[in-house]
């Protein structure tokens, strides 16, 4: 209960450093990008949506149990193909491990199909401070449908606690 307690202490502290320095695991400008003085086709002014930014679900796991997230933080209606000109598709996640000789694995899921987003494994070693992880480029590993995204999150060893939190998924188009 007591590690229980303190795991959620670091949490939520991070979550206050995080946004008082500004930390928020974007890796490269915020948001949807909109008119900025980016120049369209021939000198038209125009939109530039060259990165994209959607949350992800965060959630504890506990023991060696695997976790899938449910509910309202899930992505719903993802379709890989509704994204034109997409070539790269990357996914940060904060994570902390606290007790000594424990992992973590988070992966992106499909929830819809119910299985693992290719490619999308991040091992999380023992940390006690929660870190910032990237994955892989992923733009190749979406099927091509309509689906609902996930985390599934599964430490190693029983009776210790994990977690994934704050976690974006960025498209980036050229």
């Amino acid at each position: 209960m007591i590690k229980q307690f303190t795991l959620i202490l670091i949490i939520v502290a991070s979550q206050i450093m995080g946004a008082c320095s500004g930390e928020d695991g974007d890796p490269g400008p915020q948001g949807v990008q909109g008119p900025q003085g980016v120049q369209g086709p021939e000198g038209d002014p125009g939109l530039s949506d060259k990165q994209l930014r959607f949350a992800l679900p965060g959630t504890l796991a506990y023991s060696n149990v695997a976790v899938i997230t449910q509910g309202p933080s899930n992505l719903y209606k993802f379709n890989i193909e509704n994204f034109e000109g997409v070539d790269s598709v990357i996914y940060t996640i904060w994570s902390s491990v606290p007790d000594s000789g424990n992992k973590c694995n988070i992966e992106l899921f499909n929830v819809t199909d119910n299985m693992a987003i290719s490619g999308s494994l991040i091992e999380v070693m023992s940390n006690a401070a929660p870190t910032l992880y990237q994955s892989s480029n992923l733009v190749g590993a979406f099927p091509k449908k309509e689906i609902t995204i996930g985390l599934r999150i599964k430490g190693e060893n029983p009776g210790q606690t994990t977690n994934a939190t704050s976690g974006y998924l960025y498209l980036y188009r050229n």
